[in-house]
């Protein structure tokens, strides 16, 4: 018999080869798996990013008393942010059902396009009737001082500190991170970013980790016109693509996949070896007549 001929036949070849397979069609589904839930997990990060942001400007229309001042508001506030702010009825807007689910969990909508890069964001005023929109093209540094501003200028319509920070209070459970008053000497702060925050500066810090229980984040720290007091905003954590815990889970999940794989691969062999195994204590025992069909 060829050498050919005998690999053919050879049963160990074909189990290695089914293994082979096993672990390509495994790793594929893995990466696809990854790729789907990671594209899930970027889109409800861009959405509870926007989410705080764009409620504050939503607020800052509320509080205009004509649409003339609203108009000058949102001018000023496009100028702040880096993007131009507009309000447009809902219905001129292909919503699907998911999107207005979205909504109506008080949640934005962020439709991400990668040619050319932008993200078109929504967020439905109280009225029901609109949603506040912007297109942003990339997030920097002048949008976080805008939030700031923003923030700062929804606080000026309560007077007492007790207020702000019921205000802030009521303002967090719109925001993904923390909000809160801090005395500035709890900050630690360093001797500059002591004195752009007494020139009224907004302080931006990065907590860069190498930590895999941790993300790396910012925060932002606000100067605030109650003396010794500033909001502290975050930390906000950035982006990881490929946390700890979402690698574990795909392991885990690949090994089982290949368990089973292997498992599929190895029974037709074992039952040919149980009937074999019959056969042999048949004719042990006498009879000589027995026959075996290995399927």
């Amino acid at each position: 018999m060829s050498l050919v001929s005998s690999l053919k036949h050879s049963i160990f070849v074909r189990i290695y080869a089914g293994l082979l397979i096993v672990c390509l069609c495994v790793a594929l589904f893995a990466q696809l798996l990854m790729d789907t839930i990671n594209k899930e997990r970027v889109q409800s990060y861009r959405e509870n990013m926007a989410k705080g942001a764009f409620h504050l400007v939503s607020e800052g229309v509320a509080h205009q008393d004509n649409e003339m001042q609203r108009d000058y508001w949102l001018s000023d506030a496009s100028s702040l942010f880096g993007s131009t702010f507009s309000i447009v009825p809902i219905e001129k807007i292909d919503f699907n059902a998911s999107e207005l689910r979205r909504f109506d969990n008080g949640n934005t909508v962020v439709r991400y396009m990668t040619q050319p890069v932008y993200a078109d964001v929504y967020y439905r005023l109280p009225d029901n009737k609109s949603v506040l929109t912007a297109r942003v093209t990339q997030v920097t540094e002048q949008q976080v001082r805008a939030i700031a501003v923003f923030l700062l200028d929804d606080l000026s319509y309560h007077m007492t500190l007790s207020d702000k920070r019921a205000r802030l209070a009521e303002l967090e459970e719109k925001f993904s991170f923390p909000l809160a008053f801090k005395a500035v000497n709890t900050l630690e702060l360093d001797t500059d970013q002591m004195a752009r925050l007494r020139r009224d500066e907004v302080v931006i810090l990065l907590q860069d980790t190498n930590s895999s229980k941790s993300n790396s984040s910012i925060k932002v720290i606000v100067p605030s016109e109650i003396n010794d007091m500033a909001i502290l905003i975050g930390p906000v954590p950035l982006f990881n693509w490929f946390p700890l815990n979402l690698i574990i889970s795909m392991i885990l999940i690949s090994m089982f996949l290949i368990s089973l794989g292997v498992y599929a691969l190895i029974f037709p062999l074992e039952r040919k070896l149980q009937l074999i195994q019959v056969g042999v204590n048949e004719v042990s025992q006498g009879n000589l007549d027995i026959q075996v069909e290995l399927c």
